[in-house]
């Protein structure tokens, strides 16, 4: 019977440690839930920056094609009155 109660007392620690580290890890999990979603809000921030860049960069590109093409005209222009 003893040997019984002494197994029975190792078996409640243990049942005690791993409600304890259960605790810990539902923490744990809470902690990197929140971090994931912090760093879910900030791709979601920079992706749309990205996007924004993207769009600016665009009508940059079309800007320079079309003053590349109005210098073209020009020159042209200047070269026939030259001549």
């Amino acid at each position: 019977l003893k040997l019984i109660l002494n197994r029975l007392d190792t078996l409640q620690a243990d049942v005690n440690d791993m409600k304890t580290e259960m605790t810990v890890l539902r923490k744990d999990i809470t902690h990197l839930t929140e971090q994931l979603d912090l760093t879910a809000s900030h791709v979601l921030k920079h992706t749309e920056k990205l996007e924004k860049l993207s769009i600016d960069i665009e009508y940059l590109t079309q800007r320079d094609y079309q003053t590349q093409k109005d210098l073209f005209v020009i020159k042209r222009n200047l070269k026939v009155v030259s001549d």
